[in-house]
């Protein structure tokens, strides 16, 4: 290749949606930094935002760009033979590659896309030392589903697309390229929000989603997307294998794994929402990982395999549904899923018994913040205990204590109601705590001003324990308060 001839990115064979932010972000931190990583799961975007920079660049680097693909490259020492052939430097007359490279590179301002290198991070890692440390023109811009680890690195991890203008217009556009005649109406919008919302607003999953138009309505593709990974599976032919079905990309994050991360990533898929290092350390632990939750916690998160967000101060981590849903997959082909959930219910049993010991001092703020990142948690242990012969008791332990934040810190007596309701069916009627739990009950139906309910729920309390021989009863003491006693 000539000196003077500019080395240019592939066009783009689908329209971009959204990232306008997002675009302007990197490429104001490729002004800044000579690597910048777009990091994030399979599937959410991050080679289209990554040609949608360079394409958008061209006046920040004179010689242009060059876009190099990595996914079917599987020989980390092959590498520079793979950037030097992509550059047109294809006779070397004996150099090696990676002198060729630099050599051609040295004295350009040229940005240098590598695209798809979680498979070969060590490689990749020492390219761009090379090139940076050699080529004072040249940044790097990278897509990986975990970082480098270098140190001119800068990370940006990819989000997934805002799920009500974002995620939505991208199925619509793809939908169109379907089914000409598709549109988007205000019969059809709240079933297009339940695609993107169920979706996690995934680029990926939202396209091979669209695919469905030809055969299924918006409503029937929002409804059968219970199972995402099996009817998301209709990609297109000359896409790379990994994103020809959602599957596929995932079991491409799954294979990067060591087994360690790979029995936490199971494992912790029981989690619903977020979860907490210590909730991770209780469920996800065993004898061969031992004390090492928080190291593959760590690698989960540099591979994008959990998400990491802050809560009154405190990290934690979540997944997406779709990550979820692979990881429970496995976890129930194991054999271990019964175990890992019975460990998921146990320890909000325990962390229920304590906010509700220390309900009344000087943690109270810090246990609603916990308790409000932890509801659906809790929901799914409750729901864990209810559906387990034998198990019901928990749930009304559980659902015993804590009425303040249930009924007044949180306006969910109704929910509250339900679930004593429920535990109350499946528990015997000789069980000590039922009168406790209809005179709690009581209180829900109190608060919501239903006192015809509270009189009858009360006068069931009063009978069991008239029945027990018991003169009187006193409600637990965070209800106290609310009964004027």
């Amino acid at each position: 290749m000539a000196r003077e001839e500019r080395v240019v990115v592939a066009g783009e064979l689908t329209s971009f949606v959204g990232r306008q932010d997002e675009v302007a972000e990197v490429r104001r931190l490729l002004g800044e930094a000579r690597l910048v990583t777009l990091t994030g799961p399979g599937g959410v975007g991050k080679t289209r935002l990554a040609l949608q920079v360079a394409q958008r660049s061209v006046r920040a680097f004179a010689d242009g760009a060059v876009f190099v693909e990595l996914a079917e490259l599987r020989d980390g020492d092959l590498l520079p033979n793979h950037v030097a052939e992509r550059i047109g430097l294809h006779d070397q007359s004996g150099r090696g590659a990676l002198d060729a490279v630099l050599e051609f590179l040295r004295d350009r301002r040229a940005l240098l896309v590598l695209d798809n290198c979680e498979h070969l991070v060590d490689a990749c890692a020492s390219l761009v030392d090379a090139v940076t440390a050699a080529c004072p023109g040249v940044s790097v811009l990278a897509t990986s589903r975990q970082s480098l680890g270098v140190t001119v690195e800068r990370l940006f991890p990819v989000p997934p697309l805002e799920v009500s203008t974002e995620a939505v217009t991208l199925f619509v556009d793809r939908a169109v390229a379907v089914v000409p005649g598709f549109e988007r109406t205000a019969g059809n919008e709240p079933d297009l929000a339940r695609i993107a919302e169920r979706l996690d607003g995934l680029p990926l999953a939202i396209e091979l989603a669209a695919t469905w138009i030809r055969s299924l309505s918006p409503a029937q593709i929002a409804d059968r997307l219970t199972g995402r990974l099996e009817l998301l599976t209709s990609g297109k032919r000359d896409a790379p294998h990994r994103h020809q079905t959602l599957r596929a990309a995932i079991e491409w994050s799954h294979e990067l794994c060591t087994p360690d991360e790979q029995a936490v990533w199971s494992r912790a898929s029981v989690f619903a929402g977020s979860f907490d290092l210590d909730a991770a350390n209780h469920v996800c632990a065993d004898p061969e990982i031992g004390g090492d939750v928080l190291k593959a916690v760590d690698a989960l998160v540099d591979k994008s395999v959990l998400l990491r967000e802050e809560t009154a101060g405190h990290a934690r981590y979540r997944m997406l549904e779709t990550l979820r849903e692979y990881g429970q997959e496995r976890l129930d082909g194991s054999g271990d899923l019964e175990r890992v959930t019975r460990l998921h219910r146990d320890w909000f049993d325990r962390l229920t018994a304590r906010a509700d010991a220390e309900w009344s001092g000087p943690r109270q703020v810090e246990w609603v913040a916990r308790l409000r990142a932890d509801h659906a948690n809790i929901r799914t242990a409750l729901g864990w205990s209810l559906a387990r012969p034998g198990e019901a008791e928990v749930a009304l332990r559980m659902m015993c204590g804590l009425d303040e934040y249930w009924g007044q810190n949180r306006g969910f007596s109704a929910e509250a109601q339900l679930w004593l309701d429920r535990a109350l069916a499946a528990t015997p009627a000789t069980h000590p705590d039922r009168a406790l739990a209809l005179t709690i009950s009581a209180l829900y139906s109190l608060w919501q001003t239903k006192l015809d309910d509270t009189d009858r729920r009360l006068a069931a309390a009063e009978e069991l324990a008239a029945g027990r021989g018991t003169t009187s009863w006193t409600p637990a003491s965070p209800t106290s308060a609310a009964w004027g006693g």
